[in-house]
């Protein structure tokens, strides 16, 4: 996400954990835009952060229809509120709870979407690993 560049070390971490012998994986960082990362080979140079467009990703996404089986973001939910075509595809790692935040976690989890803390998932100093 756009307003997240103090999340791309959570963002490396995670995808690097994938197992891709088991699951075709694809990167994107957005803002305005979307924007393809190669992880693969270690060039992971992120220069798309602003503002962030959630409606950018969702209609990447749509242009593919049936090509991605889940969505996965790691943002602070700093959005406006998207309909999304198969909400049930989208799984949201949020940072944020704060009161804008909350709104859009209650949007998106009523639609069908998923919402999960992204501190769930990392302990402190994780991603300083990587």
């Amino acid at each position: 996400s756009g307003s997240c560049e103090n999340l791309f070390k959570y963002f490396y971490a995670s995808i690097r954990t994938i197992p891709l012998k088991y699951f075709s994986v694809e990167a994107f960082t957005f803002s305005d835009g979307v924007k393809q990362v190669d992880y693969i080979n270690n060039t992971l140079k992120v220069d798309n952060f602003g503002g962030t467009n959630i409606e950018a990703v969702s209609d990447s996404v749509d242009k593919y229809k049936n090509k991605y089986d889940y969505v996965f973001v790691i943002t602070d939910m700093q959005f406006r509120n998207t309909r999304l075509s198969k909400p049930e595809k989208w799984h949201f790692f949020s940072s944020d709870d704060s009161g804008y935040s909350q709104e859009a976690i209650k949007y998106y989890n009523n639609l069908g979407s998923s919402v999960h803390k992204l501190s769930d998932f990392f302990t402190k100093g994780v991603a300083e690993t990587v």
